[in-house]
């Protein structure tokens, strides 16, 4: 099974949780085919904890999965903390294939969509 992670910061506010929660379930719509879970989770405040996703991800039958970082910049979960998890979860299971992408602000084409958003209420 192939599994797809959408890996945020998590915040203290629902409505923002929400906004993770439906960009996933988009993301699943499109992605169907190619995965055969996607699943939002989070670094702090909220549930499910990256650490959880990836544990139940594996016990689920998971052998390949994909943890794409929904942050801009390369602070200090992507520097560091992500990357720990992923290796704490690459040592615990290590018949399952962790793969981690790069994170959202690095992503060339990322200011074209910027731009076009700033433009469009001109």
């Amino acid at each position: 099974m192939k599994a797809l992670i959408i890996a945020a910061h998590g915040s203290r506010k629902k409505d923002a949780d929400l906004q993770i929660l439906e960009l996933t379930a988009r993301i699943r719509a499109r992605l169907q085919e190619c995965f055969d879970r996607i699943e939002p989770a989070f670094l702090q405040f909220s549930k499910p904890a990256l650490e959880h996703m990836l544990e139940e991800l594996v016990l689920a039958g998971a052998d390949r999965v994909v943890v794409f970082p929904f942050f801009i910049s390369s602070g200090s979960h992507i520097s560091s903390d992500i990357p720990k998890l992923i290796n704490g979860a690459r040592q615990k299971f290590p018949s399952t294939e962790f793969v981690l992408t790069r994170h959202l602000g690095i992503i060339e084409g990322l200011e074209e969509l910027i731009c076009r958003e700033i433009t469009a209420g001109l």
